[in-house]
């Protein structure tokens, strides 16, 4: 069994960027279906909690730059998101 490395992307013109949230999580504690961390594991909730935190601050992040009308990189995304 592998770990799963967490990260989110930012696809901007068909140009994806990664940034890696320091974190990995061993593949029977990770539901693929869901995209959560199985109740089994010891850190399950607060896991949860964070990867749910870094969805929200990433759509908060799309949804303010996509509010500009200036044309933004996916570098200026990930450089804003990771502020």
């Amino acid at each position: 069994m592998g770990a799963k490395a967490w990260a989110t992307s930012s696809i901007k013109d068909r140009k994806p960027k990664y940034m890696h949230l320091g974190l990995s999580i061993n593949d029977k504690h990770w539901d693929e279906t869901t995209g959560k961390v199985h109740k089994s594991h010891p850190n399950a909730v607060r896991l949860n909690n964070l990867i749910l935190k870094k969805l929200a601050e990433a759509n908060n992040t799309a949804i303010e730059l996509d509010t500009r009308e200036e044309f933004v990189s996916s570098e200026e995304i990930m450089g804003y998101y990771s502020k």
